[in-house]
C-alpha cells in the first residue's frame, strides 16, 4: 500500500469537495490543528496505559482514571468527525450524504456540557487561578486544553472565507472547558488537591534557589 501520491509536492492539496487549495490555506491549517489534538490525545492515552497506570496502586483511583481515559478515547473519535466536518466545508448536501459525512451537532455540544457538569460536581469550588503542576497526567490534559484554544483561533481565521458549520465553534469552546474540568478532576483523584495560585501569593520568588543552590 502506498501512502504517498506526489500530489502535494508543489504545496497543493485537495479538499473533500475536490477543490484544490494551498497547503497553508486557512481551512487546511484549521483541520490540521484538529489532527494535532487527536495525536496528542493518543499520546496521553497510550502514556497512561503503558506507563502511568502502573504508578496508581489504589484500585478505586485506578477505576476512576480508567473511566476518564475511556472518555478521552470517545472524544478522540468525535474529533475525527470534527476534522472531517471542517475538511468537507464546501461539500453540498448531496455529496455530504453520499460520503456519509458526520457533522458536529447541537446534541454533541449538549453532551459535552452534561459531562462537564457531572465532573465539576466532584471538584472543589475554585476561588483562584490554578497552577497546573500537580501530576503529569493532569498537566498533559491542561496542555491539551491550550491546544484546543489554538485550534479555536485557527477555525475563527476561516470564518471570512468559509461557511463553517455553526456548531463547530461552540463545540470547540466547550471542549476546552471539558479538558479543564478533566485536568482538575485528575488532580483531585491523584493528589487529593488542586494547586491554587493564591496559596502562593506570599511566596518570595527565587528565595529557595538563592538559599539552597
Amino acid at each position: 500500500m502506498k501512502i504517498y501520491t506526489r500530489f502535494g509536492d508543489k504545496g497543493k492539496t485537495k479538499l473533500i469537495s475536490g477543490e484544490i487549495v494551498d497547503k497553508n490555506d486557512k481551512l487546511v491549517i484549521a483541520y490540521g490543528s484538529i489532527d494535532k489534538l487527536i495525536s496528542f490525545l493518543a499520546f496521553i492515552i497510550s502514556f497512561y496505559k503503558e506507563f502511568y497506570s502502573f504508578n496508581i496502586k489504589n484500585e478505586s483511583k485506578l477505576r476512576k482514571i480508567d473511566i476518564i481515559i475511556d472518555l478521552l478515547s470517545d472524544i478522540q473519535l468525535l474529533l475525527f468527525d470534527l476534522a472531517t466536518d471542517l475538511a468537507s466545508t464546501n461539500l453540498n448536501q448531496e455529496l455530504s450524504d453520499k460520503f456519509k459525512i458526520k457533522r458536529i451537532t447541537k446534541e454533541n455540544i449538549k453532551d459535552l456540557e452534561k459531562i462537564i457538569d457531572k465532573i465539576l460536581k466532584k471538584v472543589p469550588e475554585l476561588n483562584s487561578f490554578i497552577i497546573p503542576a500537580n501530576n503529569v497526567l493532569a498537566s498533559m490534559v491542561h496542555y491539551l486544553r491550550t491546544l484546543v484554544r489554538e485550534s479555536e483561533s485557527k477555525i475563527i481565521d476561516c470564518l471570512p472565507y468559509y461557511k463553517i458549520n455553526e456548531n463547530i465553534l461552540p463545540f470547540i469552546n466547550r471542549l476546552s472547558d471539558l479538558f479543564f474540568a478533566i485536568a482538575l478532576y485528575l488532580e483531585v483523584i491523584v493528589n487529593n488537591d488542586i494547586k491554587l495560585l493564591n496559596k502562593f501569593k506570599e511566596k518570595e520568588i527565587f528565595k529557595d534557589f538563592f538559599e539552597n543552590f
